[in-house]
């Protein structure tokens, strides 16, 4: 059985669907796409795949079902665990989760020289795109935006870590004080592991967003799904402060 999960979501050009093999009684997923630009963010992903299976053990199964110059066609074997869901205090009620994603991000990472370029995922995200097997072991999925050896360390541990922050002020109209602790000891914890480059110190978000903004290439039209560029001016600069006042 097969049906439809995402139709070109976000501009992607790529169809994503669900198929069910009952007589081995395991679920696998299709990524499918016939423009060029769909064809070439599923190719990135499978560099991606092939990147992140070499720092983790083969941990994500695929196939090419077919692949031509103008239709790519792959299959991913599921990976079985849990998905994050929004929740009314997405920050303060994942702290669990976002400790073990930091945890695995200098895992897989750490390997780089701080001051070197690293590989991009581009959409790491814990609502949607990290699995957690046995509601333990972070998975990273989705890497369709992969580009080898082109941020800054760090780059994706801090847009994690800013993309729930903008959902916990989104869904409360407040930034939670607890959390903002927890986020500045993260930023410190990348900092001691030698997993976040210099750039990000001093105005983390703020530098973040620019980076985004003036490498709008990785993300093209996708660039409006990335909710850390939603952060208004003042909002940037209010956090950056606190942020500041509480590495001092």
């Amino acid at each position: 059985m097969i049906s439809l999960l995402k139709n070109q979501p976000h501009y992607s050009s790529i169809f994503f669907l669900e198929q069910f093999d009952f007589i081995n009684n395991k679920k696998y997923f299709i990524k499918s796409s016939s423009s060029p630009s769909g064809i070439m963010s599923i190719s990135r992903e499978l560099k991606g795949i092939d990147w992140y299976n070499s720092k983790t053990n083969n941990v994500i199964k695929y196939e090419i079902s077919a692949r031509r110059k103008n239709y790519i066609r792959i299959k991913l074997a599921e990976n079985k665990g849990s998905v994050i869901s929004l929740s009314k205090q997405p920050y303060f009620s994942n702290i669990k989760y976002i400790d073990k994603v930091i945890d695995h991000y200098c895992l897989v990472w750490g390997c780089y020289n701080v001051s070197s370029k690293v590989p991009l995922h581009g959409d790491l995200s814990l609502l949607g795109n990290i699995i957690f097997i046995d509601n333990e072991i972070p998975v990273i999925i989705d890497w369709e935006h992969f580009n080898y050896n082109s941020v800054p360390m760090g780059f994706d541990a801090i847009s994690f870590l800013f993309e729930i922050l903008w959902f916990q002020i989104y869904m409360t109209n407040n930034i939670c004080e607890h959390s903002l602790n927890h986020l500045s000891k993260t930023l410190l914890r990348l900092k001691t592991s030698n997993c976040l480059n210099q750039i990000f110190i001093d105005k983390p978000l703020k530098t973040l967003q620019e980076f985004i903004l003036n490498n709008h290439k990785f993300w093209g039209r996708q660039i409006k799904k990335l909710p850390v560029t939603l952060f208004n001016m003042n909002q940037v600069q209010l956090i950056d402060n606190l942020l500041l006042q509480k590495h001092d």
